[in-house]
């Protein structure tokens, strides 16, 4: 099965040289709107359901499309997933 990665990890390194400084993940959890443990997951792509409004105020805060935020990726395989079969009937 393919995977979605995320890519708030590297939107918030991408922020911190732009400013020239370390912006801490609470820092943009609180200036996003959003609680910090599911920002916390969803750098470290630990999360498997996104919710709608905490990816938009992620997007708003970045000023990113969703696209910017989430890859989907069909070729990295998600472990104990089988993969479907393709056998013509």
């Amino acid at each position: 099965m393919a995977r979605i990665i995320s890519k708030a990890f590297q939107l918030r390194k991408e922020l911190e040289l732009r400013e020239g400084r370390r912006v801490p993940l609470v820092e943009v959890a609180e200036k996003a709107g959003v609680d910090r443990g599911a920002l916390t997951r969803l750098e470290q792509g630990d999360t498997e359901r996104y919710d709608g409004d905490v990816l938009a105020k992620i997007c708003a805060f970045y000023g990113v499309g969703l696209d910017a935020l989430l890859e989907y990726d069909p070729n990295i395989r998600t472990p104990g997933h089988a993969e479907p079969s393709l056998q013509a009937a």
